[in-house]
């Protein structure tokens, strides 16, 4: 053989090695990721989702944006303006960088302590004391846990 290089034969009937090859096992010789950035379909399908998410409810939350900035300044937060403007720079900056999957584990960073913040500044469960209120947040949060475990999965490259 080719110095333990795998064939196309050889690896027919193989589960991948890992997870970018998920759908393209059988992709070329000696190229196992032949999808564009080296990636399968699902983990294309896996950073267009994602980052959709982020850039959508970033669309959504311009519309808004003096609430936002009341809300900052309600919480003390000095130069509200600037600080939602950094906010929306890594919700926007890092959903591109995940969609593009050009430096996709930048854009994962960004978008993790975005949803860090986010979850700290408007869905903080504990201190509501109406029980509607405390389970829609809690339950935010938690789905925000579940959406940046998936950006651990980018940030590592496994998705």
């Amino acid at each position: 053989a080719d110095g333990g290089a795998e064939s196309i034969a050889d690896t027919i009937g193989q589960k991948p090695k890992c997870a970018k090859c998920f759908l393209n096992a059988q992709g070329q010789e000696g190229n196992r990721h032949a999808m564009p950035a080296g990636n399968s379909i699902v983990v294309i399908l896996g950073h267009v989702l994602i980052a959709t998410f982020f850039i959508f409810i970033g669309a959504r939350n311009l519309r808004i944006i003096p609430r936002h900035v009341e809300k900052f300044r309600n919480y003390g937060i000095p130069l509200p303006g600037l600080f939602l403007a950094l906010g929306f720079g890594f919700q926007f900056g890092g959903g591109l960088l995940v969609l593009a999957d050009w430096h996709a584990e930048i854009g994962a960073i960004l978008l993790i302590v975005f949803t860090i913040l986010a979850n700290l500044l408007y869905h903080h469960f504990w201190t509501m004391k109406d029980p509607v209120m405390h389970r829609t947040h809690q339950n935010y949060f938690f789905n925000n846990l579940g959406v940046m475990g998936g950006l651990v999965l980018v940030y590592a490259g496994a998705i």
